[in-house]
């Protein structure tokens, strides 16, 4: 028989609505094996789902999307950018990504005005919303926007621009972006929502503050640079370039057709 496998970024939804448990657990209830990327995904699955066989394989990195990765100098001078601090924000804009908190941080963090933030994504809101809050906060003029979709050619010159992505999120499970990030040896500035915490290791591969708190994020921006701790979380994310390979997903894939026993198991809730 054919199997039925559903891989889970998210379980539900971020922005939650009263129907979502119900059609999640019709939508994934005949599954052979539902796979998600952290534990707390799991127990959330399993708390919809109690008797769902349920794997937890972490979200491999996209190092293939950005390959051949310019030099910072390079992929500045491609887009315009002439500070030497240089902090990244990617992907669809939406409330539960705190973008306002991290325009709210940069007043704070940087007082001497010497750093780009790149904005590059699709906006769900109102892109003047944000805009008229980085000039009423003074910072309008070191925020760039990129408000569109980027194709994947374009990835490797923002992303080789930029110091570290910053990921101030309110809530989450995973985040595509931060993998993305890693994939191109770039650290994650982000929070401890949902399951981030075990996907960034703080001070290791970057670092982590509570989320809504744009004072813990300003602190954190500014040690990133005062600490001077780039080279080191670099480093870290580049090391352990294999643990988040495609390949233990793979194996899960084709040991689940296989029906082969020993499948690793979500915790209980």
């Amino acid at each position: 028989d054919s199997k039925v496998i559903h891989i889970c970024h998210n379980v539900l939804p971020h922005e939650p609505r009263p129907w979502d448990a119900p059609l999640t657990r019709w939508a994934l209830g005949r599954s052979d094996l539902l796979i998600v990327h952290s534990p707390s995904e799991a127990q959330r699955a399993r708390s919809l789902l109690p008797q769902a066989r349920i794997a937890v394989q972490p979200l491999p990195t996209y190092s293939a999307l950005v390959e051949n990765l310019p030099s910072p100098e390079e992929a500045r001078a491609a887009l315009g950018i002439r500070e030497a601090k240089v902090l990244l924000f990617f992907g669809l804009v939406r409330p539960y990504k705190g973008l306002r908190y991290l325009l709210e941080a940069l007043v704070a963090a940087f007082p001497e005005r010497d750093v780009r933030l790149i904005v590059a994504g699709e906006f769900w809101e109102p892109l003047s919303w944000y805009q008229d809050l980085a000039d009423r906060l003074g910072i309008g003029d070191i925020v760039t926007w990129v408000p569109r979709y980027l194709p994947n050619e374009e990835l490797s010159a923002y992303f080789g621009a930029a110091d570290a992505v910053v990921l101030p999120y309110v809530e989450a499970t995973q985040s595509a972006v931060a993998q993305l990030a890693f994939g191109a040896g770039k650290p994650v500035i982000t929070t401890t929502a949902g399951g981030l915490p075990e996907a960034v290791s703080h001070e290791r591969t970057g670092l982590l503050v509570p989320p809504g708190d744009s004072l813990a994020l300003a602190q954190a921006l500014r040690r990133f640079y005062h600490e001077d701790l780039g080279p080191s979380l670099t480093a870290n994310v580049v090391a352990d370039q294999a643990d988040r390979s495609w390949d233990g997903l793979v194996a899960l894939l084709e040991g689940t057709v296989a029906d082969a026993p020993g499948l690793p198991a979500a915790p209980e809730s």
